[in-house]
């Protein structure tokens, strides 16, 4: 039953409200989208897992960081004192523990460089724009508003039950040390959302509070949403990496179709290589390499396989641009366009370089 704001204007009493805020959840916690039901299910694929996994540590990092900024605004120390747990649980101590180093034991577990999980390098953009957004609306709100996006713990601990067997069910990946996240958040969550709940409760005591906080609780709901939004188009129903490996092209193009070539003998002089969106280069100045980064993995790249990519730019055919670096380097054309298509090849076969043929 859906729970509507009384005609009258009045507060709703604390247990219509109780369930104002729970058919909230009822009606649009993320544990119903569709990608959701793939994960658990054991439909998804290795790379839209490790997609998932590197995408969602954008939110748990930012979770300590957006309680750091309500708390900066509390002055109530018994509030602070209470929420101060949150940033612990998350963080953990100097030297373990935490939800965000729990979250870095699956990231290896699925096959990922905990380094590069952690470095934000392949995150979405629509994720990082929704995961910002909650964390300014937590700054800059009031504080009744603040806690009542944090009510979205009530209908989390479903999620990780149903998370935690569709995953030791479906995934080889999976085991007491992989999952170690969310059998922690089953423990810990409750404490939270007891707290939060009884604030919401007691200090919405007029219509206007009521709505604030359901509204807020409703935003948090759409910023989960938006995340999975994300994956979904941008790994399912958009598939890059299913049409890539399945030899279908993506769409067209200004210059025209994208192929979705398996291997180098498709490459012809005539089609334009490029690097896709999520794809690119990075100088990595701390170990003094180059790497080719990609949301599902990142290579290392030696001097000859920098000075192809770093050719392509998205105007120059493949036959213009062997000519270039044979003329660059001095060496017989066909054998640079041997090396070329060789390296260039194995990157389209692992999705992470596409083709366009301009015919």
């Amino acid at each position: 039953m859906n729970i509507q704001t009384p005609a009258s204007g009045k507060a709703q009493s604390r247990a219509d409200f109780h369930e104002r805020l729970r058919q909230i959840g009822a009606d649009r916690y993320h544990d119903k989208h569709p990608f959701h039901a793939r994960l658990h299910g054991g439909e998804c694929t290795p790379d839209e897992v490790r997609a998932w996994v590197i995408n969602r540590w954008q939110y748990q990092s930012r979770i300590p960081m957006k309680d750091a900024a309500f708390m900066s605004r509390v002055v109530d120390p018994d509030l602070r004192r209470a929420w101060r747990s949150r940033i612990e649980d998350h963080d953990g101590g100097v030297e373990e523990g935490g939800g965000i180093r729990r979250w870095l034991k699956l990231a290896e577990a699925v096959g990922l460089d905990p380094d590069y999980v952690a470095s934000g390098v392949g995150v979405m953009a629509g994720t990082r724009f929704a995961v910002d957004a909650y964390v300014r609306f937590v700054r800059d709100m009031p504080l009744l508003d603040a806690i009542a996006s944090s009510l979205t713990e009530m209908f989390a601990p479903k999620i990780h039950a149903q998370r935690i067997e569709g995953l030791l069910k479906h995934y080889d990946f999976a085991d007491d040390s992989s999952l170690s996240y969310f059998q922690t958040r089953l423990k810990e969550a409750p404490k939270d959302v007891e707290f939060g709940l009884n604030y919401v409760l007691d200090h919405a005591d007029t219509l206007e509070k009521q709505d604030a906080a359901a509204a807020a609780l409703t935003f948090k709901t759409d910023v989960l949403w938006a995340q999975l939004d994300a994956l979904w188009y941008g790994y399912v129903e958009g598939n890059i990496p299913r049409r890539m490996a399945s030899g279908r092209g993506y769409g067209q193009s200004r210059r025209g179709r994208v192929m979705a070539a398996p291997a180098q003998e498709s490459l012809g002089d005539d089609c334009v290589p490029f690097l896709p969106r999520g794809v690119r280069l990075h100088d990595d100045k701390l170990r003094g390499i180059r790497v080719l980064l990609a949301p599902e993995r990142a290579i290392q790249l030696d001097m000859i396989g920098d000075a192809i990519l770093s050719e392509l730019d998205r105007k120059r055919s493949l036959g213009e641009i062997i000519d270039h670096l044979a003329t660059t380097y001095a060496a017989p054309r066909d054998q640079i366009a041997q090396d070329v298509r060789e390296f260039l090849g194995g990157l389209v076969e692992r999705r992470m370089v596409f083709v366009e043929d301009p015919s």
